[in-house]
Order: C-alpha cells, then structure tokens, then sequence
C-alpha cells in the first residue's frame, strides 16, 4: 500500500457522519489533559498523522546513519586542526568551551536531523541540531493520542501501523554515554534534565522524566540557577547529579550566567557526565554543511558518505567572496548568489529555531541584496533551496470537514551509534517548518508496512 492509498483510506474513514466532530473533539480534550502544548499553543491543530512508507523509513534510517558518521568524522578532523577550525567561524565563547574535556565518545549523543521528502521524493537534510534536540517526548505522547482517536482506531482495524519510541532511544543514548564516561553502567545515575523554568518544551521535559524513572531511573528537572558545584561534586539542593541532559543552549546560558557557571566548572573538572557535551559545537553549526558539501573537504569522507553527501544535503556554501563549483561550473559566489536569488536561502551560521533565516524567493530584488550584504558582514551560509513537500491536512472549520496544504518536515533523531531512534514531523502554513518560529504544529509518525 503506498501512502497515497492510506491517506485516501483515512480521508474517507473521516468523512463519515459525524467521525470528524468526534475525533476533532477528543484530540482538543486529550491534548489539553495531557499538557501537549507548545508555549500556550496546542500542539496539534490537525486530525490526520503523518503516514511513512516502510521504503521511505528504510531510506531514512540508512542514510541518516551515513550523514551522522560524516558529521562525527568531520568533528574528529576539525578538533585538533587550526586550519580547519577557521571553516566553521568560531565564536569566542565556542573557542573557550571547545576544549573542555569529555569522556563520551560521540560528539553530539542525542541528536536531530532535520529534512524533507522533497516534491519530487528526494530525501534532503537541511541542518542538524546537535546542541539539544526537542520534541522525543512530544512525539511519543502524541502518537498515543492519535491512536486512540476515533478516526485512526477505525483505520488501524484494516491498516496496521507502527510507531518509532523517541524517549527510550532518548534514554538508551543516555545510558550509553553514561557507560562511556564513567566506565560502568551498574548502578544508574542520578539525571538531571537542565533548562530554563519559562522555556515552551518544559512540558517535553516532563513526558522523559516519566520514561526515566518508570526505568529506575532518579530525574529532576532543574534550571541553571539550581546547580551548585564545591569542586567535586555537581549537585542541586544537596542532592548529587551524576548526568546532566543539557537541554539548555550554551550561548544562553554564558549570556546570563558567565563562563564560571557551576555546568561548566564542573565539566572542566570532569565531575559530571553532560549530553550533550559542551564541546559539541561544529556539528551544530549552519558551517557544518557546508564543510560536509564543499568540494574541497570530499577527501575526508568515505565513498559511501560522499554519495550520501552529494545526494541528500543541499550545496551549501558559505557566504563569502570567492569562486566555487555549483551545477558543475565553477562560479563567483556572491555575484550568482545575487542573480539568481529563486535558487538560495541565507541562515546565520548560528542562529537557532528559524530565526533570521531568508528565503530568496519570498522577497524582492532589493531587500535580497540587503540580506546578502548583511550576511557578508555575520557568519552566513547559504543553501540551495529544495522544493519541499505539501500535503493535505484535514482541519474541522466551524463544524465543517476541509483539506488543507501543509507544508511538512521530516526530522530522524539519530543515536550515539549513527542509528535513528524516532522521527519527528513539523506541519506548517508557511515555507519556514519549525514550530518556534511560529504557526507551526507536529504530528505523529507512523510508519505504513509494505
């Protein structure tokens, strides 16, 4: 069955008398008893999941898996080199945090791909979030909704589905980098999962430490300005913290805290286990495409990563002067970055959430020209722009049953082993799919069996 076929069986499942009222009204009750809300948001103002064909899940899994082993390939020959290290424009914090040490063998642990299945059925990743991924404890609480709403209960007695547990391959990266920096994997250690106490995902925050501690698992949910560290032991209230999921952003917290912040002293010291580690900045980075995509890096990957390369990351360059390859032609950047601004989008090298992020085809000719001259003067890539997915989406409007387009991501989150463990989908009214920046929603995943 292709997904097509499913999405037809649902729409017709839906439109049955009254099924649409009944399945629109419990996904409002459920999702405001369980808390699933972005912000004051609800997290989800749609009544269909997303359906992905077990090909599709296939081609996810394998090559999100090359994709990672050339980002943590790359980490490993940019580390130690000056040179290279000049690819990925280094704030001065990035270049004071980068050398604390870590036991952990993975940069980045707990990981998320985000990308598209393009209109044209191309898989293509457009950046990874390596810092601290959100939305594993969202995705999985939402697709318990969605299987027992109304609609999908009638559809999974003719379709089975299957579902991808974001939280326990969330857990399993845990326990493994635990077993990595302290050599032993027999008594648990005592989590605490970091943020600050006003941020939207803190009911995300909630959804793991269940899943934490229906393992055995101790786990807090603490704010930066809760930690304390005498020098050996990181602690909060007393009480010791073994492992940090850091779910707080580095930059945000030097702003408000400075350099001498108890998570960093600690992690100098080497006295507490923190995924993901401090020092796991180049994958993150907007550079890190650009140095996977640039023609003169191809040497450091394998034959297999360089065909994962050139097959599902956009060219990426940064945005500079000088001359480069696209299409198979050697070009002057800048000039053909102002030509032929249909083609391109700008991202700061590090901004986060959708901010500042320029889609040429969406402005005129002059404020493109601005864009390109401000990026010039921050750290900014640009991305060849992809033709990115709509899908529609039923919405219950005033009582009535409508089929709305949506644009839709696809975003693996990708374990210390390379594996994904979870797929996350962002729904959009606009080009720009992330919820944070606004109008956004997720759904659910469920896979389609061949």
């Amino acid at each position: 069955m292709t997904t097509d076929d499913a999405i037809g069986q649902y729409h017709a499942i839906l439109a049955r008398d009254g099924l649409a009222a009944e399945t629109a009204g419990q996904l409002t009750d459920e999702l405001d008893r369980r808390k699933l809300l972005f912000g004051n948001r609800p997290l989800c103002s749609v009544l269909r999941p997303r359906f992905l064909s077990a090909n599709r899940a296939r081609l996810l899994r394998t090559q999100s898996f090359l994709v990672s082993t050339a980002l943590q390939r790359m980490q490993e020959v940019a580390i130690h080199n000056s040179e290279i290290l000049k690819q990925f424009r280094l704030l001065p914090w990035e270049e004071k945090m980068l050398p604390i040490p870590s036991r952990i063998r993975h940069p980045s642990p707990v990981s998320r791909l985000d990308g598209f299945f393009t209109a044209e059925g191309r898989l293509r990743f457009t950046e990874m979030n390596a810092q601290s991924p959100a939305g594993a404890g969202f995705s999985d609480l939402i697709a318990e909704v969605f299987l027992n709403l109304p609609a999908m209960q009638e559809f999974i007695r003719k379709i089975p589905v299957r579902t991808l547990t974001a939280r326990r391959g969330t857990l399993a990266a845990l326990r493994e980098a635990w077993h990595d920096w302290s050599g032993s994997d027999s008594d648990p250690p005592q989590i605490a999962i970091v943020d600050w106490t006003d941020v939207p995902t803190r009911i995300d925050f909630q959804f793991l430490r269940e899943e934490f501690e229906r393992e055995g698992i101790p786990t807090r949910i603490l704010s930066p300005l809760d930690l304390e560290f005498d020098g050996e032991q990181l602690s909060a209230a007393g009480e010791p913290i073994h492992l940090v999921y850091r779910r707080v952003l580095m930059v945000e917290l030097i702003d408000r805290c400075g350099y001498e912040h108890p998570l960093i002293q600690a992690a100098r010291a080497e006295s507490v286990c923190i995924v993901n580690p401090i020092s796991c900045r180049l994958p993150g980075k907007k550079a890190s495409f650009a140095f996977l995509n640039d023609e003169a890096n191809a040497h450091y990957f394998t034959g297999e990563e360089q065909r994962a390369i050139r097959e599902h990351i956009p060219w990426t360059r940064f945005l500079e002067e000088r001359q480069t390859i696209y299409s198979g032609q050697v070009i002057d950047l800048i000039p053909y970055v102002l030509k032929h601004k249909e083609r391109f989008v700008l991202k700061p090298n590090d901004a986060y959430g959708g901010r500042s992020v320029v889609l040429g085809w969406t402005i005129s000719d002059s404020a493109w020209q601005t864009a390109v001259t401000a990026g010039l003067a921050v750290p900014t890539i640009v991305q060849e722009r992809i033709e990115l997915p709509v899908e529609p989406y039923p919405v219950l409007v005033q009582g009535s049953l409508e089929f709305e387009p949506r644009w839709e991501d696809t975003c693996p989150f990708v374990g210390p082993d390379h594996e994904m463990f979870g797929c996350l989908t962002r729904l959009s009214t606009e080009p720009l799919v992330n919820v944070s920046a606004g109008g956004g929603a997720m759904v659910p995943t469920f896979i389609i069996d061949d």
